[in-house]
Order: structure tokens, then C-alpha cells, then sequence
């Protein structure tokens, strides 16, 4: 797999880090920030993106292919230091990694992540996707960024809601394998920029090890996502908060399968609390069981036709993959109803 580089820095790379021969992608929210919109100006070759699922069509991407193919005949560029430089959340890096994974068999590809969530995960690691019929991410390739930005710059700007996704983003590598960095961590700007390089590098641990997800080793990233996406879809909760639910899910359904002891159920929920939601987990699990079925069925994590791949939690640190059934997870939402 193409390995990356990952640079931290208080300031935005100057234009001569990225050959002549770059296209510039960005998300049209970030010109909302007057430094940026001058460092935009500054490129050649740049097109402007519109974030959000909605952008990970294979619309979008016939029509923007179109836009680089127009450009790069326009002005005569397109040979080997072509280089597409993504700025933008994680679906602007979605979006621009999948285009640069399948233009002319694949070019160059540098992320700049513009939200504390692409910064602390989606930009690591090289999945890269379109979504499908409403369904997220069913094409898509491995292929990582040359580079990866983090620019403390961007991140600061960013509103106190995108803090609280990202430290639920956070926590759920604390609880994969960096437990020592749990309790150190806080939910503002300093703490997570402290504290970034090691929650990154937590990641990479896992995905160098299993970078095509052959091993399953990498599908522990998934904690708290494959009920999270659901949460996420049926009440528009935003990524971070349905994660934190889903992370509260594999938590609660641990303890019920007897998987982890009470005292460490108790020892991981009471930091997860401190994440602010739009309503409460209570509220967030009265939802259609149909409507719960249809979208877990159309997981990737999917093994069968009728079971998936879960993970849950043993104590902090420690998670593991285990196969459940649709049904199992139905009931167990059913029952966590039933108790809270």
C-alpha cells in the first residue's frame, strides 16, 4: 500500500510545496475564513466543491471528471506531477481521494482536512468512496494521500460542535489501543492539537497492519459505527454524536453478554457522558425496527445475508470482532429500550 506523510503545522503550506501542475479541490464553506479564501485565490487550478454525502455521487464524479478533463486540455497539463490537492471535511476527501485514486490510473493526492473530523480520521488511512442508492461508501478503493496537512490554523477556527464530534472520534481510539491518552484528553481545541499525533498514530497502528481490511484487525476502527450509522441516518444526528451512541450501544451490549466487568462499564461510560448531544440516548433509541433492519443490512461489514461483524469492548483498550445476527442487534436495541 502507498505509504503517506503526515505534517503538523500552526500554518498553511505555502504554494510552493505543491508542484505547477496542481488542481486545488475545496469545499465552498471554507471561504467563510478570509485567510483561506486568500490562500485559494493563490492556485491556478482550483474547483469548487459542495461537502456533504450529497457530493459522493457518481453524478458528482461524471461532472467534475469532465471539469478536469476540460481544464487539463484548456491549459495543457495532466502529465506525471498532476497533483490533486483536497481541502475540505471528509467528504470533500472522500470525494478527491476517489478521483485521484481512478484519474488517469491514479495521480498524486494531497488532504488538507478543513474539519476536526477528517483531521483526527477519515483523512488517514486511504478509504476513499462514492455512496450508492442512499447507500454510504459501496464504491470506493484503498488509495492514501502522498501528504496530509494537519494545519492547527484551520483547526482553530472551528466551532465548539466540531470539538465534540471529533472527541468522540478521539475517544474511540482511546479505547481501541491508546488507553494512557483517555483520561489526558479534554474537549477543546488545545487539548485534541496536543494530543493528535498520538491519536493519528493510534490509528495507523491498526491500519498498517491490515490495510485492505483483509484481517478483520482493521474493522476494530468500526466501534461504535455500525449502530452509529443508523443513529446517524434516522435522527440526522451528526457523525460524532451517533458514534458516541454507538460506542454507548457496544458498551451496554458488552456488559449484557458479560464481556466486560461493571466497574470498567462504569469507568468508560462516565468520560463518554461528558460528549453533548441533541437528545439523549434514551430518545435516540425509539426508532422504526424496519427502518433499523433495512439500513444494517446494507452495512459493509455485512459476512452473510444475515450476519455482521460487531465489535465490542472487553475493558478499556481492549475490543475485539465478534459476528452477531441483524436479529440479535434488533433485539438488543429493543431491550436496551426496555431498561433505560
Amino acid at each position: 500500500m502507498r505509504k503517506n506523510q503526515v505534517l503538523y503545522s500552526k500554518k498553511w503550506p505555502a504554494l510552493s510545496e505543491f508542484p505547477p501542475e496542481t488542481i486545488l479541490f475545496y469545499d465552498k464553506k471554507t471561504l467563510k475564513q478570509a485567510f483561506i479564501k486568500t490562500w485559494v485565490s493563490r492556485f491556478k487550478y482550483k474547483i469548487a466543491l459542495n461537502a456533504g454525502e450529497s457530493l459522493k455521487t457518481l453524478h458528482s464524479y461524471s461532472a467534475t471528471v469532465n471539469q478536469i478533463q476540460k481544464m487539463t486540455q484548456t491549459f495543457g497539463i495532466g502529465g506525471s506531477q498532476l497533483t490533486f490537492v483536497a481541502l475540505g471535511g471528509g467528504s470533500v476527501g472522500d470525494f478527491v481521494g476517489f478521483l485521484a485514486s481512478t484519474y488517469q490510473r491514479g495521480r498524486k493526492f494531497v488532504s488538507i482536512p478543513s474539519t476536526w473530523l477528517a483531521a483526527i480520521d477519515s483523512a488517514h488511512g486511504g478509504k476513499n468512496g462514492l455512496n450508492l442508492n442512499g447507500a454510504k461508501n459501496q464504491i470506493g478503493t484503498f488509495y492514501p494521500a502522498d501528504k496530509i496537512y494537519i494545519c492547527e490554523a484551520v483547526l482553530k477556527t472551528l466551532p465548539a460542535v466540531a470539538l465534540n464530534d471529533a472527541y468522540a472520534e478521539a475517544l474511540k481510539i482511546c479505547m481501541i489501543n491508546r488507553p494512557q491518552v483517555f483520561f489526558k484528553i479534554s474537549k477543546n481545541h488545545k487539548s485534541l492539537c496536543q494530543y493528535l499525533p498520538q491519536l493519528i498514530q493510534g490509528k495507523y497502528d491498526i491500519v498498517t497492519k491490515d490495510p485492505l481490511e483483509k484481517k478483520g484487525l482493521r474493522k476494530l476502527l468500526n466501534l461504535g459505527h455500525t449502530v452509529g450509522h443508523v443513529f446517524e441516518s434516522i435522527h440526522g444526528l451528526s457523525h460524532g454524536q451517533a458514534v458516541f451512541f454507538g460506542m454507548l450501544f457496544s458498551l451496554r451490549f458488552s456488559l449484557k453478554k458479560k464481556m466486560i466487568t461493571w466497574d470498567e462499564f462504569q469507568f468508560i461510560s462516565e468520560k463518554l457522558f461528558s460528549i453533548q448531544t441533541p437528545m439523549t440516548y434514551q430518545e435516540a433509541l425509539r426508532m422504526p425496527m424496519a427502518q433499523v433492519k433495512a439500513r444494517l443490512m446494507q452495512d459493509k461489514k455485512m459476512t452473510t445475508d444475515e450476519n455482521i461483524d460487531f465489535i465490542f469492548i472487553r475493558a478499556l483498550g481492549k475490543t475485539f470482532l465478534k459476528s452477531v445476527t441483524v436479529d440479535e442487534l434488533i433485539k438488543e436495541l429493543l431491550r436496551q429500550q426496555r431498561e433505560l
